[in-house]
């Protein structure tokens, strides 16, 4: 058969598909013409927890990382990112943020040996309350032992936001579920420990060759041990294979008889599949009641029939769950703390290795982040973000917003607890409750979730991105994409560019009509009113005379963080001379972070800063820059002078 030109291609009906290389390079203008405004935030686990990977995230975009000690068990790795942070600093020359994300009471599965397993309809599957077993179609395990506790044969147990639906079957012992699986599955399960190989192919008995080989080579060296040191090593070379070839069949046999009774035994629950679906590591679990999705762990929470409904119609009954008016009354009162003894410890750590912020989630109430705020002490400069994961989240989000120092929205948690059609007008209105309080506003939760196992993203979610950042929010939290995803530099290009044009565009409808940005320029706060009213006047400014950059000299970040709240037309350098300020104003949208040795003599400090922005092609000749400083150089608060120059 002759090949295909490209003129008889012309005539056909096939398409041909242009790499994904070649895509990259059409964009790559846009990251000429402006530099991104949304922060990109990419959370971390044990596949990205390394020096190269993290310096090709940042590369490829990401401002921030969060350790979420969901994802990450092993608290070394606090002291392994804090290192691995200061030396990326210093080569890329940027700051980088850390951000550690409390486990507190969020009950999830455990660890899979593939980053998606199939389920089919009908399948028995077992959770187990053993957290070291790693996952498969057969058996997963849960991270909370009380979650066993709460559940009742019969009911029905939700993982990933509703994806993955099983129903209780019965419950039994994990020695007794053990040797059920290695009866029926022998080739994957050879023996018990085999439950917690990383790996199908790392078998129990390559693992007990090795450790028996080491105990004998020991032993051998101790019977034969004597002052010359050549003998010895003869001898262990002889002995050695003797000494395994006889013990190997009887240790086996003895090992598989003895196995299961030395285990600790674990409760597990056996379950069937209710729909065809696919099962990701690390997922939430929810108990699903005829009243809600609820989680264990949250007293007192609001009953949603509506999100029941939505289920009830495909999987079933539920379980009624009683709760009279005085037991509401009394769970309300009795608000339960969302921080673990294992999360203080944490705490603890991440604050004595210089990390910026904590996440904390489950958060009803002030009173619970004030509980955070007394943990850290009175000392401590970490900042607090508050997660919203609650419908009681939802409802006193603008009292969490006066006692938080930043606003992460989880909206696939939200999903599980409001009704489908209101969690996106949700959305948007806490989006802006939270501009209105200045605080910055991070989204996170079901972004490019295509993208864990696929190297190209959704339409949809293309266009949720779009979205969100028309809505100028400040930053963008990656998950499971980069905490577990196959592609997790790909997710963070691909969300870079995405960010880059929408804002562009977004700049240009708001330069051309006046109506776009009637409003922007205003401040609900009655405080600070003189840097009120000189911020509310650079953006207006920036806007009238089509400003290229606005500078800022800060020593706490807050004019910064005003002037980025009312969207300006350009990028906002920030000049500050706090190492840990500039770090945090990376969490904030449009904002490049300059640290000098001191915000004394700003009449020179500025024309370094103009000379640096003409280097990084950030401005050029007859562009227009307005500049923001204090009469009294160095003092928190004093911003009061605005100059606006052309660049010659």
């Amino acid at each position: 058969m002759s090949t295909p030109t490209p003129e008889r291609r012309k005539h056909s009906f096939l398409v041909t598909a242009r790499s994904r290389e070649q895509l990259i390079q059409e964009t790559v203008h846009i990251q000429q013409q402006r530099q991104r405004r949304t922060k990109i935030i990419a959370t971390l686990g044990d596949s990205t927890l390394n020096y190269d990977k993290l310096k090709e995230m940042v590369q490829a975009g990401a401002t921030s990382f969060n350790m979420n000690t969901s994802y990450v068990r092993n608290k070394s790795a606090l002291k392994e990112l804090a290192k691995w942070r200061d030396q990326l600093e210093k080569e890329m020359d940027c700051f980088i943020p850390l951000n550690l994300v409390l486990k507190g009471r969020q009950i999830r599965i455990g660890n899979l040996r593939k980053s998606e397993i199939y389920l089919q309809t009908g399948n028995i599957i077992r959770l187990t309350q053993d957290n070291k077993v790693i996952g498969d179609k057969n058996i997963i395990s849960i991270d909370d032992e009380t979650f066993f506790d709460q559940v009742n044969i019969g009911e029905k147990v939700v993982i990933d936001y509703g994806q993955v639906v099983l129903q209780v079957e019965a419950k039994e012992e994990s020695d007794v579920a053990y040797k059920i699986l290695m009866e029926q599955f022998p080739e994957n399960y050879p023996s018990s420990s085999s439950f917690r190989h990383k790996t199908e192919d790392d078998s129990d008995s390559e693992k007990g060759s090795r450790q028996g080989s080491r105990r004998n080579s020991i032993k051998s060296m101790k019977v034969l041990q004597d002052d010359q040191e050549e003998p010895i090593k003869e001898h262990k070379q002889d002995i050695i294979p003797t000494v395994q070839q006889k013990k190997q069949q009887i240790a086996e046999q003895l090992k598989k008889q003895k196995e299961l009774k030395k285990l600790k035994k674990f409760k597990v629950l056996v379950c069937i599949v209710q729909v065809d679906c696919i099962l990701k590591p690390l997922r939430p679990i929810f108990i699903l009641s005829d009243s809600s999705w609820m989680d264990p762990h949250v007293k007192g929470f609001t009953k949603n029939k509506q999100s029941f409904h939505n289920l009830q119609a495909q999987y079933g009954q539920g379980r009624i769950i009683e709760q009279d008016e005085d037991e509401s009354q009394e769970s309300n009162e009795d608000e339960e703390s969302q921080i673990t003894t294992n999360d203080i410890v944490y705490i603890q750590k991440a604050k004595n290795l210089g990390y910026d912020s904590i996440t904390i989630s489950n958060v009803h109430t002030g009173a619970q982040v004030r509980e955070l705020k007394n943990i850290l002490g009175d000392d401590s400069q970490m900042k607090i973000i508050v997660r919203i994961t609650t419908k009681q989240g939802v409802e006193n989000f603008q009292e969490l917003c006066k006692e938080c120092d930043g606003i992460v929205i989880a909206r696939a948690y939200i999903l599980v607890q409001s009704a489908i059609e209101t969690v996106v007008y949700q959305q948007l209105d806490m989006i802006r409750k939270a501009h209105e309080h200045l605080k910055p506003v991070i989204i996170s939760s079901q972004i490019l979730e295509s993208m864990i196992t696929s190297l190209f993203p959704s339409f949809s979610e293309m266009g949720d991105i779009a979205n969100l950042v028309n809505e100028d929010i400040d930053a963008i939290t990656l998950t499971g994409e980069t905490a577990y995803g196959q592609y997790p530099v790909q997710a963070i290009a691909t969300l870079d560019r995405v960010c880059r044009f929408v804002e562009a565009n977004q700049i240009q409808k708001r330069i051309e009509r006046f109506a776009e940005r009637a409003g922007l320029s205003m401040i609900a706060s009655k405080k600070h009113v003189v840097a009120n009213a000189i911020s509310s006047a650079t953006v207006d400014a920036a806007y009238r005379i089509s400003a290229k950059l606005i500078i800022v000299f800060t020593s706490t970040g807050s004019t910064a963080l005003k002037i980025s709240k009312l969207k300006p037309p350009c990028q906002i350098i920030a000049v500050t001379s706090n190492l840990r300020v500039a770090r945090l104003l990376q969490l904030v949208g449009g904002i490049i972070n300059l640290r000098v040795p001191t915000l004394l003599g700003t009449e020179q400090l500025q024309q370094s800063v103009i000379q640096m922005a003409l280097t990084k092609n950030l401005i050029k000749s007859k562009d227009y820059v307005i500049m923001l400083s204090g009469s009294i150089e160095n003092i928190p608060g004093q911003i009061n002078a605005l100059k606006i120059m052309q660049i010659q």
